[in-house]
């Protein structure tokens, strides 16, 4: 009876979209890229809408051309806990990506320890290493407009708009070309530093920062790798297969319901 019902339910759906006047899909970066695969098969390239917002949409289609063209990599979560300086650009990890903020707390909490192996304190000594620590702090670095959880564990913080966020790591892109002569002074020519002195840098920033901030932030991963340093860039996105939709591609949710606004379609199939 069920098998009944559901053949019945698929057939009104089929006559539906045949006497349709124009048909938009809307997928969803929360569901499988088989979904939206098959969504897009439906209703046709032209006509299937990624589901993610204009300002989403441009953001992950940057990000993309960043990572496709660019030479830096997005590390595993497991390698994260390898970086020993970690600079974090309009991001917030806490709540954008929790998994990756547990990862960079781990990486500082891990960075600091050479201070105790170079006293030949045991891994095991927790007290031991607590007192050689004497509470040092990894080298983790936070521009953001907001405040931030991560923040509790960074060396240095401060809070920008998305503008100065851009143009503070426009000028860690150039301290970090200038470092192998003479470091300068100021925030940005330390954080310019410690990446350069680092075994493993990483650079955090995320869609929600804005197109500058990403560009920025590639730049800077760029120069070091430039310099010789395998730094990583990892570019936060919104949902679990933003990327997916991002990679399959389509119309942004509002151009979608714009073509139902102005009569080019009237009928929406959403995932």
């Amino acid at each position: 009876r069920l098998r009944e019902e559901g053949r019945g339910k698929s057939e009104e759906a089929r006559s539906a979209l045949r006497e349709a006047n124009g048909v938009v899909g809307i997928g969803s970066p929360r569901a499988s890229l088989e979904s939206n695969f098959a969504l897009q098969k439906l209703v046709g390239i032209g006509r299937f809408s990624t589901g993610l917002s204009a300002f989403d949409q441009r953001g992950v289609e940057l990000a993309l051309k960043i990572l496709r063209e660019g030479p830096a990599r997005t590390p595993s979560l497991a390698e994260v806990e390898l970086a020993d300086a970690v600079l974090v650009l309009g991001a917030d990890p806490t709540n954008e990506a929790p998994m990756l903020d547990f990862a960079i707390r781990q990486a500082m909490r891990k960075a600091p320890l050479n201070i105790a192996r170079k006293l030949n304190v045991p891994d095991w000594d927790a007290n031991a290493i607590a007192t050689a620590l004497q509470g040092a702090k990894g080298k983790l670095y936070i521009a953001a407009p907001w405040a931030i959880k991560i923040a509790e564990i960074a060396l240095e913080t401060v809070s920008l708009a998305p503008d100065a966020i851009a143009g503070l790591a426009s000028e860690i892109d150039h301290a970090v070309g200038q470092t192998a002569g003479q470091p300068g002074e100021g925030l940005a020519a330390r954080i310019g530093a410690d990446l350069m002195d680092a075994r493993q840098p990483l650079v955090v920033t995320s869609i929600s920062a804005g197109p500058e901030v990403m560009k920025a932030a590639a730049n800077i991963a760029w120069a070091l790798i430039g310099c010789g340093k395998d730094c990583w860039l990892s570019i936060i996105v919104p949902e679990a297969n933003t990327m997916g939709v991002g990679m399959l591609g389509g119309l942004s949710v509002e151009e979608a319901l714009s073509r139902v606004g102005n009569g080019e379609a009237d009928t929406i199939v959403v995932l």
